[in-house]
């Protein structure tokens, strides 16, 4: 059993000297950066200003800070969309805040999705990136700004329900366990209207 926990901790070690490097690129990456074009075309797509974020080439980067302020990841978005985060670098328990919370601050999934209702209310949005990160993101806010109001942007990944292996709506449901871990209310985009 020593012998396991041992290699455990060097497991561990080795994996925080890789993230703590990959963090050091990123750090390198975002200060190097330029400010953002207006017209980038996933913020034209999106209607959404790029807020907080800063474009490397075509590329629009998104800070990733753990609850004390210290960023650790970088997420980049293309032209068309696609996302990807830094080799190594460490990606649970981080988030993006856009925005000064006072009364209500939102949090939500992804980086278009919070612009979006930041742009349509004007409040302070944090970015979890995904489902899995929503809880830690929520419970880190509360703790940081115990006298907001918390609202979660919940993902309606209803599709999600008839695939095979998954058969739940994972942004539905993680919005829902976010909210009720923080004394939260979960806020759900607007149903489609059939143009049939």
């Amino acid at each position: 059993m020593a012998d396991y926990r041992r290699k455990q901790a060097e497991r561990d070690a080795a994996k925080l000297a890789e993230q703590e490097q990959a963090a050091e690129r990123c750090r390198t990456r975002w200060v190097n950066a330029r400010i953002v074009d207006p017209a980038h075309p996933y913020l034209a797509r999106k209607r959404i200003s790029g807020e907080g974020l800063r474009q490397e080439g075509n590329r629009l980067l998104v800070p990733m800070f753990d609850p004390v302020g210290v960023m650790w990841n970088l997420q980049t978005i293309a032209p068309d969309g696609s996302k990807r985060f830094a080799k190594g670098a460490r990606q649970k328990g981080l988030s993006c805040l856009i925005g000064q919370p006072d009364a209500v601050l939102m949090m939500g999934e992804g980086y278009a999705t919070c612009a979006a209702a930041r742009r349509a209310t004007g409040y302070a949005v944090a970015v979890a990136f995904s489902a899995m990160n929503l809880m830690e993101t929520a419970q880190a806010m509360a703790a940081t700004y115990p006298g907001c109001d918390l609202v979660i942007l919940a993902d309606d990944d209803s599709h999600l329900i008839d695939h095979p292996t998954i058969q739940k709506n994972v942004g539905l449901e993680a919005a829902r366990a976010a909210a009720s871990a923080v004394g939260g209310r979960v806020a759900l985009p607007p149903k489609e209207k059939s143009h049939a």
